[in-house]
């Protein structure tokens, strides 16, 4: 079975894959300033409307490690490199200078040669997730060894958990942070402090779906909701560590941003999975998910193009109607690579 079709039966997931993309837009959109004048509820939402997305990337990544490592589905050397990293380098010396470019032409920035091999080499703001696929895909044959082995896994994922939580809230405890901050760096597990915790999970999830109890699925619902809620509010009623921005709580690798991910996933993968889809929404589901890393790459230059053109309102009488740009933002993107797609021989690996 090719991998094309495999990936079109998982329907569940390109939905998945298709509401985490809004989410990225809806982050990117989302303005870091408060708006002036503004009532207490638009002020909270200011806050919460990109707090409730953070489960974004976390779901993109834990999607990606159930696809490159179920030990079902082939993933020789030859293919790793040759397909999936190939067509991430190819796309990102495309869209990269690319974006130098539209700069240039938009607002009339220069640069020089030397800045813009520089800038180029570094990418957009949003291009950081290219480094991190790049790493993900570079550590794959190891992930897919720890993965074949449950117990193995369950080992991996305990000690992501475990650290990620030292790391995120433990070093900040009263009289014992410091001591577990320097303990933490002297102990360099970089390997469970990424985000490989979130690419494992993905396939470990999805290979123990059903055989998940009832009752602790539910648990696991129940306290992905809180924590979802946490992430929402916690930003309102909290203070953030000194030095720690007013985002502090909804970062990708904070454990209430775990939990809720992976409730999430889990979802999708048991219940969403169980809904019957027309094959005629399965098939634009999957059409948009095959253009997911054009949609990702693209979005950022659509969006720019509204605030450059000023068709961009960020606040109306106070109120955030910057979400309502999140659809259009990604219906435009996607025609963009729709065209893209046809560019003869580069198409197919720049979007």
């Amino acid at each position: 079975m090719s991998e094309a079709r495999e990936y079109r039966q998982e329907t569940e997931l390109d939905l998945l894959r298709v509401l985490a993309a809004l989410g990225v837009i809806v982050m990117h959109l989302a303005p870091v300033r408060e708006p002036t004048g503004a009532g207490a509820a638009a002020l909270a939402l200011h806050h919460i409307l990109p707090a409730a997305v953070t489960w974004c990337v976390p779901c993109f990544v834990m999607v990606s490690g159930r696809f490159l490592l179920d030990p079902a589905r082939p993933l020789p050397l030859r293919k790793l490199f040759g397909k999936y990293f190939l067509r991430l380098l190819i796309a990102f010396a495309v869209w990269s200078p690319a974006y130098l470019l539209f700069d240039m032409a938009t607002t009339g920035v220069h640069y020089s040669p030397r800045e813009f091999v520089s800038m180029s080499l570094t990418g957009y703001y949003h291009m950081w997730y290219f480094f991190l696929l790049a790493g993900l895909y570079l550590i794959a044959p190891v992930m897919r060894r720890i993965s074949e082995d449950r117990r193995t896994s369950a080992y991996f994922l305990l000690l992501f958990f475990v650290m990620d939580f030292l790391v995120e809230y433990g070093r900040y405890l009263p009289g014992l942070g410091w001591s577990i901050a320097n303990a933490l760096d002297y102990a360099h597990l970089h390997l469970v402090l990424g985000y490989s915790g979130y690419f494992l999970l993905g396939y470990f999830l999805y290979r123990c779906r059903e055989e998940i109890p009832a009752r602790a699925a539910r648990l696991l619902y129940l306290a992905g909701l809180v924590c979802f809620l946490f992430t929402c509010l916690a930003g309102l009623w909290l203070r953030a560590p000194e030095g720690e921005g007013q985002g502090f709580f909804q970062l990708y690798r904070k454990p209430n941003v775990v939990i809720e991910s992976a409730a999430l996933y889990l979802f999708f993968l048991r219940r969403v999975s169980r809904r019957g889809f027309s094959p005629r929404l399965a098939s634009l589901l999957a059409g948009c998910t095959r253009l997911g890393l054009g949609v990702y790459m693209a979005h950022v230059m659509v969006y720019e193009c509204f605030a450059r053109t000023g068709c961009f309102v960020r606040w109306l009488n106070g109120w955030p109607v910057w979400i309502l740009y999140a659809l259009p933002v990604y219906l435009l993107s996607l025609l963009l690579c729709r065209l893209l797609r046809k560019l003869p021989g580069l198409g197919q690996y720049i979007v």
